[in-house]
């Protein structure tokens, strides 16, 4: 499996929800989301065709929980890359930096985190608790960035900076855009640099 953070774990008693789920990751990756389907995800998992029923009601909803787990470990790999940092100019660099990379190392996840497929998140409770989670993180950051300033507005903020780190995410993992042709060494620098220009706006 090319997925670096959702690693498929096998099969065994007690465990089908979270078996199917991993599966629908891999056959995600390997086939995409119009192949995928309960009946392709029971096969992969060796269980019986009725076996994912008695779990999802149908694709859908497994797919709201596998963007659950997107949701869940992209915000678990922000907060182990930005915790350690002291001011809130590295948190916000390491904040941003592991939203990109976990993007570019699951793409096809990340896709599905932020796609059409969920168009009333009340009826996912378990999506609808850990979608928030990143751009929480990002609010916070901007907070202490603004130290409690009255006259910022960390909303207004919280949205811009999270929507151009989102907006770089997103082309870079579509393919249309190259920070090494804009002229950078590496992503990192490419981040700092973009990150310079949004900190001003703080």
């Amino acid at each position: 499996m090319s997925n670096k953070n959702l690693d498929k774990k096998s099969y065994h008693h007690g465990n089908l929800r979270e078996s199917l789920i991993n599966s629908a990751i891999d056959l995600l990756e390997k086939e995409g989301i119009e192949k995928l389907s309960l009946r392709s995800v029971a096969k992969y998992s060796n269980v019986s065709q009725a076996a994912p029923y008695s779990h999802f009601k149908d694709k859908t909803t497994l797919l709201a929980d596998v963007a659950a787990v997107g949701f869940q470990r992209l915000s678990q790999d922000m907060l182990k890359n930005s915790r350690k940092q002291k001011k809130g100019y590295d948190k916000l660099i390491g904040l941003s930096s592991a939203y990109i990379n976990f993007a570019m190392d699951n793409k096809d996840i990340f896709k599905l985190m932020y796609s059409h497929e969920f168009k009333n998140m009340q009826d996912y409770p378990v999506l609808l608790n850990t979608a928030g989670k990143s751009y929480a993180m990002f609010s916070h950051v901007v907070n202490i960035c603004c130290m409690g300033d009255p006259d910022k507005d960390i909303k207004s903020l919280t949205v811009t900076i999270w929507g151009a780190v989102h907006g770089i995410t997103s082309l870079i993992i579509e393919g249309k855009l190259d920070y090494k042709l804009l002229g950078y060494d590496n992503l990192e620098q490419f981040i700092k640099s973009n990150i310079d220009i949004l900190y001003k706006a703080i």
